[in-house]
């Protein structure tokens, strides 16, 4: 592929706003170290309608705002936020700790127009959940807040952050997710930026994550509920998918995929800072100084972020990087760089002190 090619041509899905920093806990895997903090910020609704309304012309293929926080419930102005939007054409999907969703909060939201919530889930009971979110009567609330959307009408999703606490639960909370009346169950990595940081010696390990990966996508096709994951690891750690791609059945020439940050999602923190997505502290503008559509279009370092020809080795010397790319926030918290390697990934972990391509290895930050 040449330059060009490897700087995907941005096609905007999913516009997210992380709309305040108030949170109701203090998890200590936040990214965005959310919760706690003397000061809190909130996104005016004023300028989440104006990017809103700015990003609609740029694309044709805009399906989701995605509104979390913190917490989002949290930000004075919520159910007026939603029901703009709805106003706008565009569905939001919220992301929230199922804490707050009173029975009327939940009605409230459904009349505004929420169709489907994401409620955070760490686990299959309260000895997990709320050991994970080190909240005592956290996993409670949740449950209590997912049975209240399921009567006013919302859709029940759960997503889980897998650390290596939690994450040979990963079936059985899939199992529990099915018995709420969950329409599906995701999954993504703790991030260890934020107060993530701390937290990095609880990092899954990549065998791991392949071992309860296979184990809950069998258990996920036997019992009929979606386990859905963003990872770009993905087509390692998924057997399946991987196999497919090494005999060549399916073919990823001329294919991009894995991480889309930048490219189909871009974030919006609530200090109105720009990022290619709300996990990853790489800021490429501000919609207070500068136009969302100036940003999108025009930002050097947006640009710099979606090429990938710029990935150090070994990601930037393999055959998938265009299917994959890393997660960009996870290398960038290890290694000081927005280039470099992911390290859950097999190829950098068992990489000597030059891979195969003759590279150099990067070296984690101590």
């Amino acid at each position: 592929m040449d330059a060009e090619a490897n700087q995907v041509k941005p096609e905007l899905k999913i516009l997210a706003f992380s709309i305040t920093t108030a949170c109701n806990m203090a998890c200590p895997f936040c990214s965005k170290s959310a919760g706690g903090a003397d000061t809190v910020v909130h996104l005016p609704k004023d300028t989440i309608l104006r990017v809103t309304k700015a990003a609609l012309p740029l694309t044709a293929k805009l399906r989701t705002l995605a509104l979390s926080g913190g917490e989002p419930l949290l930000h004075p102005e919520f159910l007026s936020i939603v029901c703009e939007i709805r106003d706008l054409g565009v569905h939001s999907h919220v992301n929230s700790n199922g804490s707050l969703l009173t029975p009327q909060t939940c009605r409230d939201m459904f009349a505004a127009g929420v169709r489907k919530v994401t409620i955070s889930l760490e686990g299959p009971d309260a000895s997990i959940h709320d050991l994970v979110r080190d909240r005592h009567g956290a996993f409670e609330r949740a449950v209590a807040g997912a049975a209240n959307l399921l009567d006013a009408g919302i859709k029940l999703f759960f997503k889980m952050t897998l650390t290596k606490d939690n994450c040979r639960y990963l079936v059985d909370t899939l199992e529990f997710a099915a018995a709420q009346g969950a329409v599906g169950l995701g999954f993504s990595r703790m991030l260890p930026t934020g107060r993530g940081e701390s937290e990095r010696d609880n990092t899954i390990e990549f065998e791991e994550l392949r071992r309860e990966f296979q184990k809950c996508k069998k258990r996920s096709q036997e019992i009929g509920l979606p386990i859905v994951t963003d990872d770009p690891l993905r087509h390692l750690f998924d057997a399946e998918l991987s196999e497919r791609i090494a005999s060549g059945e399916l073919d990823i020439r001329g294919k991009w995929g894995g991480c889309s940050g930048g490219v189909q999602l871009i974030n919006i923190m609530a200090n109105g800072d720009v990022t290619p997505c709300p996990g990853l502290p790489f800021v490429v503008g501000n919609v207070h100084l500068s136009s969302f559509e100036s940003i999108w279009t025009n930002s050097p370092r947006l640009r710099y972020f979606r090429n990938r020809d710029h990935l150090e080795p070994p990601c930037g010397t393999c055959a998938r990087k265009f299917i994959c790319g890393g997660c960009r926030s996870i290398a960038l918290s290890t290694y000081g760089s927005i280039s470099a390697p992911d390290p859950l990934c097999p190829h950098v972990a068992n990489a000597t002190e030059r891979d195969p391509a003759g590279c150099p290895r990067a070296t984690a930050k101590t």
